[in-house]
Formats: structure tokens, C-alpha cells, sequence
């Protein structure tokens, strides 16, 4: 489940590049994938860090959550033309 300030919290962590919350650490990071591809590194990738834990949990590519903000945003309607109401 994605939260309904997802634009925001995507703008804020491009600034800052990490987001402190109560017991986890949302971060963006590049990634290399150690096949020698030329275009290394890859990403950026969010990340959940648990700091109890230290676990680091994948929460999707930038540009598929962009993507997905962007389709959760009100659309308008095209109005017909000639529609005076």
C-alpha cells in the first residue's frame, strides 16, 4: 500500500536524498550490477532501513513510483466542444 502523499515524499527524498521516520530511514541509492554492462551505476532505487534491525527492505525503482504518483493524481476530463454547461 502506497501512502496518498506519495508526490511529496518523492519530491522530498530527490532534495534530500533520505527521509528520517519514526524507526526507519527511506534513502535513495544507485546500485551496481556487477556485469560489467558500462552504464553502472543503476538506479536510483528506494530503500526502507530499519534502524533497530538494520534490515534494508527494496521499495521499487524511482521511475516506477514516479509513474505510479503520477496515475494517482485527479485527471481532468476533456469537456466536448461546443459544451456551454
Amino acid at each position: 500500500m502506497k501512502p496518498d502523499n506519495l508526490p511529496e515524499i518523492v519530491e522530498l527524498l530527490e532534495l534530500k536524498g533520505r527521509i528520517h521516520l519514526p524507526g526507519v530511514t527511506i534513502s535513495l541509492e544507485y546500485r551496481r550490477c556487477g556485469k560489467n554492462c558500462g552504464g553502472c551505476p543503476h538506479g536510483p532505487y528506494l530503500y526502507a532501513r530499519d534502524r533497530a534491525s538494520h534490515k534494508r527492505k527494496y521499495l521499487g525503482s524511482l521511475t516506477n513510483i514516479r509513474r505510479s504518483a503520477a496515475l494517482r493524481q485527479p485527471q481532468e476530463l476533456p469537456t466536448a466542444q461546443g459544451d456551454t454547461s
